[in-house]
């Protein structure tokens, strides 16, 4: 203790002779060493406080090895989950903004195929400020179940790399849209959203 007291009253006492060579006031000279040290620690504590309400990133499912009809039952809950996020978003968009062009692009994607929708979704959000919505959660979540899905007989190394990459990708959105989510045990991801 008295040596750290030594050592700030030596510091206390350079920066003081500091000023008095170059003509400043000792006083203000402290003055505005203490207010950068304050304004220093102030930030430091900022950045510490909201890296502790950020919840915990969420970890990427491992590969689950699954048939055919398993995969084309999560292509179905993919696209089940996209027409309701998308029926949510032209709803609320008919009611707040009625002429609004979204909801003729969103319309039109609902009628085409699933990869068209999901684009059609994921440029709606781009384009509005980031926001908690359920409905995308549930989308988001089926398409992680989706993409973690290896087809039991095999993929090229090429497809495996892409496809962890979207699922990577899918996760990190995910952990943006609903905060309430956590990774399971088992590799699953569960929401209160």
């Amino acid at each position: 203790m008295r040596a750290t007291v030594r050592a700030l009253g030596a510091a206390g006492g350079a920066v003081a002779d500091g000023g008095r060579f170059i003509g400043i006031d000792r006083r203000k000279l402290l003055r505005g060493a203490g207010a950068l040290l304050l304004g220093g620690a102030g930030l430091e504590a900022c950045h510490e406080v909201a890296r502790l309400l950020e919840p915990p990133p969420l970890a990427v499912p491992d590969d689950v090895e699954a048939s055919a009809a398993e995969i084309a039952a999560a292509r179905n809950a993919v696209s089940e989950a996209a027409q309701n996020e998308a029926d949510e978003i032209i709803a609320s968009l008919r009611a707040s903004s009625p002429g609004s062009r979204e909801i003729g692009v969103l319309e039109r994607a609902k009628k085409e195929d699933a990869q068209k929708l999901l684009t059609g979704l994921d440029h709606y959000w781009s384009t509005v400020p980031s926001q908690a919505d359920s409905a995308r959660s549930r989308r988001l979540r089926a398409q992680v179940a989706l993409l973690r899905l290896r087809p039991e007989n095999g993929e090229s190394p090429p497809r495996t790399a892409t496809r962890r990459n979207e699922l990577k990708k899918t996760v990190e959105t995910l952990r943006k849209v609903d905060w309430t989510c956590v990774s399971g045990p088992d590799g699953t991801i569960n929401c209160s959203l």
